[in-house]
């Protein structure tokens, strides 16, 4: 009982997010990419490019072109990953063309970059979060990894979308409509790895000092954080000593080194970054959307 309900809550939760996020991206494309005609890669870039001088619909062009790597994906993967594949290409293309009646922004050209990035990019790490594809170059990428799984899924990506960015150039003979969707992709790139990675990054902090317990009597105490011992051999005296791990969130790291200095001057501290942490103090199990 307790799976069939967990499983139909985790439905409705990729629905909401399908929905949200293909309308950000829907937002982002109508008001700051294609009345600019920034082609920011993928089948939208291509779209775009289609309707500069043709007025086709962005959005059924994306869903036309989206069919044959639809029906290829329909024989290689899951039902599952299937069917959210299938409902996210029908909000994405249907947001597409349902915002086209909002006013466009025709200004600046870095700043229809820019905020068409972070519009995309917001949309898509919603979709992506929940690990489901748009179609396009993400549906595009994990076929051709099929054939190459030796090329990361990352690469083969980025090597679609600079193909369609300089098609985009050659078509528009412009430099400036190969370069600004060159800016969309960093920053929709750079949000979606963000919302991807999480907003709860830590800090995992290794202490090797003589004053071991001081230190991780003074952590609890005045961060709250608890603290984990591990046995550790000297390579160069071959003495035992033990290393304290402690996981802190970013913001208390300076506290941190002013704790461990304090206590032990001559402690040797290294400090790692976690993506996501799991557990009390963080992000709760069950919890990451």
């Amino acid at each position: 009982m307790k799976t069939k309900i967990f499983a139909a809550k985790s439905f409705i939760i990729d629905m909401l997010f399908i929905i949200i996020g293909n309308c950000f991206y829907g937002l982002g494309l109508n008001i700051f990419t294609a009345p600019n005609n920034i082609a920011p890669g993928g089948l939208s870039g291509i779209a775009t490019i289609l309707h500069s001088f043709s007025g086709f619909p962005i959005g059924t062009s994306i869903f036309v072109m989206n069919i044959p790597l639809f029906v290829f994906a329909v024989f290689k993967f899951r039902k599952a990953f299937i069917f959210k594949t299938f409902t996210a290409m029908f909000f994405l293309s249907f947001f597409c063309d349902f915002f086209s009646f909002v006013t466009p922004y025709k200004g600046d050209m870095i700043t229809s970059s820019i905020f068409g990035g972070v519009f995309m990019g917001v949309g898509l790490g919603l979709i992506y979060i929940r690990d489901i594809v748009t179609g396009g170059t993400d549906l595009l990428g994990k076929i051709v990894k099929l054939k190459f799984p030796h090329i990361s899924f990352g690469t083969m990506v980025l090597i679609i979308d600079f193909f369609v960015v300089i098609i985009a150039g050659i078509y528009y003979k412009d430099m400036q409509y190969t370069l600004y969707p060159l800016v969309t992709i960093f920053i929709s790139t750079l949000i979606i790895n963000k919302m991807i990675d999480g907003l709860d990054i830590g800090r995992v902090a290794f202490i090797i000092s003589k004053n071991p317990e001081e230190i991780s009597k003074a952590v609890i105490e005045e961060l709250d954080r608890s603290t984990t011992f591990l046995k550790g051999k000297g390579g160069y005296n071959n003495h035992q000593l033990e290393v304290l791990m402690c996981t802190v969130k970013p913001q208390q790291l300076p506290k941190l080194k002013k704790i461990v200095s304090k206590i032990d001057p001559r402690a040797f501290m290294f400090v790692n970054t976690a993506s996501e942490v799991l557990g009390e103090g963080f992000k709760e199990y069950g919890k990451d959307i």
